[in-house]
């Protein structure tokens, strides 16, 4: 199958013109009064998402040399979305 190059996502373009829609939803759902420039970093967006090559990585190496504790990520990220909710920082 052939393949082509990699796409970019300019992230931090994408998400420029969100910040009225932000601040409605802090107002409609009470939540905490972070500016939308303050509740999220898209440099790291564009970082994860425009890079000129395709990431594969492996952790075999890392289990062999004794990291053999790992993570759910499914796991992790609900329990964080729902700290979040705890806190007030996005929706419940």
């Amino acid at each position: 199958m052939p393949y082509s190059p990699p796409q970019r996502f300019p992230l931090a373009q994408f998400m420029s013109d969100k910040g009225p829609l932000w601040d409605a939803m802090v107002k409609k759902y009470a939540l905490l009064p972070y500016s939308f420039r303050d509740a999220a970093s898209w440099q790291f967006g564009e970082a994860v998402f425009n890079l000129e090559y395709d990431v594969m990585s492996d952790t075999t190496k890392a289990r062999r040399f004794g990291f053999h504790e790992a993570m759910d990520t499914e796991e992790m990220l609900l329990r964080m979305f729902a700290q979040f909710q705890k806190m007030r920082f996005i929706p419940g």
